[in-house]
């Protein structure tokens, strides 16, 4: 009972920010006398702190408010993708503390490499974790892919040649780390729970995001919650047959909406082959400043090439607002990098096809690459917010 009323009152400080004791207690249903001993074990615990005071228009002594802290506690997320990895740490109110990214050729790759360079990437945040004197409390995976993600395999994952991959496994296996916890989740849902949690429109209860990677998935937040359909493979938004006799896409299939709006397809349309902006060997951010750079001096190519993946975007994208008519629908990945380019085509198709237009914001996501990857991290730390207790009392009663 004393485990379920900590994580009770460690949420709603979380999610309602700083109140005094007598305001928690109120809006908890606890009585006084318990929340100010539950507080004062969370402040033991290093998951709340005394903030300012509150001076409120009622009779009484002022509260000492109560917010969150949890800076000696981090979560980690690991993106994997086509052209990259990443690594993001977040304490508990989601500022970022470690993030690094590695230019990595996914599809040359096993699994098991790719797994290697996982592993390597976690060690290094884990390091930074104990430079700082944060107890890192467990990692969450993110990978474009069909998962289970119960039984932590990467069903499918079409864009890195992935099929039955057990993940979560092989990283335990190579961090050999007792206790500490592993799991693998979609990359656009974590994305899309990142959205929610810290993004620009952080807290829009009915949101779609879009990824703009090779691959192009989507995670959709309904009522405040994420959409993951009956077997938890929804999301799945790039493989809309969006034109039958089209392109062959890595999925096996033809015309899928990936095809059409995902990167591989602008930079067959904006580059050559040979061109460095294709070098998967190169830092993803720096391709897109390339390519950014070439459309803002007039590269005919280029300004072609956005202008058709913006017609594209904006087809599929009114084919998500007509069915699930979000308040926001963020725009992430290369489609927030190159989005000055990419808007105006997008919103004229989008406006063109919508039953009600008016009542969907497009948004460029503020989160960059790293969406993901905090949003997997975000998820690692849930596990402290349901069970306060798994941090160590700094004091021992």
């Amino acid at each position: 009972m004393r485990r379920s009323n900590l994580a009770l009152v460690l949420r709603h400080v979380r999610d309602a920010g700083p109140r005094s004791r007598a305001r928690i207690a109120v809006e908890t249903g606890l009585n006084r006398g318990t929340v100010s001993s539950l507080v004062a074990e969370l402040i033991d615990r290093g998951l709340v702190r005394e903030g300012v005071v509150e001076r409120g228009g009622s009779v009484g002594r002022p509260g000492q408010a109560v917010e969150l802290d949890g800076r000696g506690i981090g979560g980690i997320g690991v993106e994997i993708n086509v052209d990259y990895v990443t690594a993001v740490v977040l304490d508990l109110t989601d500022a970022v503390v470690f993030e690094h990214r590695v230019a990595l050729d996914v599809q040359a790759l096993p699994a098991d490499a790719v797994l290697d360079a996982v592993t390597e990437l976690a060690i290094r945040a884990l390091a930074a974790c104990d430079e700082q004197d944060i107890t890192a409390v467990g990692l969450t995976l993110a990978v474009p892919a069909l998962v289970d993600t119960d039984d932590g395999v990467v069903a499918f994952a079409p864009n890195l040649h992935w099929k039955d991959v057990d993940a979560v496994g092989g990283l335990r296996r190579r961090l050999d780390r007792k206790g500490f916890a592993v799991q693998v989740d979609n990359d656009a849902n974590l994305a899309a729970l990142a959205e929610f949690a810290m993004g620009s429109r952080a807290g829009t209860a009915d949101l779609v995001y879009l990824t703009g990677e090779t691959g192009v998935g989507g995670g959709v937040m309904v009522d405040g919650r994420l959409l993951r359909g009956a077997a938890g493979f929804s999301g799945e938004i790039g493989h809309m047959p969006l034109n039958p006799g089209g392109d062959l896409c890595g999925c096996g299939r033809r015309g899928c909406w990936e095809t059409m709006v995902g990167l591989a397809a602008l930079l067959r349309m904006a580059a050559t082959p040979d061109d460095p902006v294709c070098d998967p060997s190169l830092d993803l951010e720096q391709r897109l400043k390339m390519l950014s750079d070439r459309a803002g001096a007039g590269d005919p190519r280029v300004l072609d090439a956005l202008t058709l993946v913006g017609e594209a975007l904006g087809l599929g994208a009114s084919i998500l607002v007509n069915v699930f008519n979000p308040r926001v629908l963020v725009l992430g990945g290369y489609f927030a990098s190159l989005g000055d380019h990419l808007l105006g085509p997008m919103l004229a198709e989008l406006h063109a096809r919508v039953i009600a237009p008016d009542a969907c914001e497009v948004a460029l996501s503020t989160l960059g690459f790293t969406a993901a990857a905090r949003g997997g991290a975000h998820v690692a730390l849930e596990a402290v917010l349901d069970d306060p207790t798994l941090v160590a009392l700094r004091h021992t009663p």
